[in-house]
């Protein structure tokens, strides 16, 4: 018994902090699942502590400035979705769907509310820019929509439901095809007809289904994974245990090697680190890369 006791403990796990929870929540959009996994594995407050700010820092676009921008923007994007989004639910409005799209995607270039259409369920068409480098078109739509006129707006997913699902039934009974439904939905605002189709504009589905749409949403949902770098969160967890870091500026993936040897009973260690890539200043005619290491070793 004595034993589990000791083993239990060895491997126990502070509880988190209402600020660690807050955090969790804050970043779920845009935190990789290597991350995710390698945060709740942290045993202690002082490592989780750390582990934030490497989580930062890693994303901060200027590293040698004193404030971190994206930081600062993010932030931002939380407190405007969680004054806006919120309302009809008990959740914060950046963890309802139009606030885990505001805060991964950022503000739209349009952003057109119909909320007083005697046809219409509550909704929002989103129109945005699209960042092609991670796999998304030039530009596509969102929408959301209140489901029943109440409660928190969710996405519409046009490859699965359909202009039908935004309209209100003129009487109980009455069944509405999509095709009618469109035509509803035209007479309000004709680009908002076509987002239901499509969230790619100016596509129309010869089947009124849109797989496209469902790439764009999968695509948005996997640019944490193309966006940011987490190779410092799996080197953190295996190493944190036998090696303190701190990085001044951002972690630089690596390959090292070390070996230990004895010369004449006088033992010896050599190593080795190569950066996988460098940034070079210019200074004249000069190219340059400086790098300031402080290694200490002990037994």
């Amino acid at each position: 018994m004595t034993l589990g006791l000791a083993a239990a403990g060895l491997f126990s796990q502070d509880a988190l902090t209402s600020e660690e929870r807050r955090w969790q929540e804050d970043v779920s959009p845009i935190i990789t699942k290597t991350e995710r996994d390698v945060f709740v594995k942290l045993r202690t407050a002082q490592e989780r502590d750390k582990f934030i700010g490497f989580f930062w820092r890693m994303r901060d676009p200027i590293p040698e400035t004193a404030e971190n921008e994206f930081r600062e923007e993010y932030m931002k994007r939380v407190d405007f979705a969680d004054r806006n989004f919120g309302h009809g639910t008990s959740r914060r409005g950046s963890q309802t769907d139009r606030g885990f799209y505001y805060l991964l995607l950022g503000p739209p270039l349009e952003r057109s509310q119909y909320t007083t259409q005697s046809e219409l369920l509550p909704l929002e068409l989103w129109f945005y820019k699209g960042q092609v480098e991670f796999g998304l078109p030039d530009y596509f739509y969102l929408i959301f929509y209140q489901p029943q006129g109440l409660g928190e707006f969710r996405l519409y997913y046009p490859g699965h439901e359909g202009p039908e699902t935004l309209v209100i039934p003129l009487s109980a009974g009455q069944i509405m095809t999509r095709s009618s439904a469109f035509q509803i939905v035209k007479k309000t605002n004709t680009e908002l007809a076509g987002a239901t189709l499509s969230y790619m504009p100016g596509e129309r589905p010869t089947d009124m289904a849109s797989f496209s749409s469902d790439m764009i949403i999968a695509s948005i949902k996997q640019l944490p994974e193309k966006k940011f770098s987490d190779s410092y969160a799996r080197t953190y967890l295996a190493y944190k245990d036998f090696v303190k870091t701190e990085y001044s500026d951002n972690f630089i993936d690596s390959t090292f090697q070390v070996k230990l040897f004895e010369e004449a009973g006088q033992p010896f260690i050599h190593w080795s680190l190569e950066p996988e890539k460098m940034n070079f200043g210019v200074s004249g005619e000069t190219a340059y890369a400086g790098f300031e290491l402080v290694l200490r070793m002990e037994d």
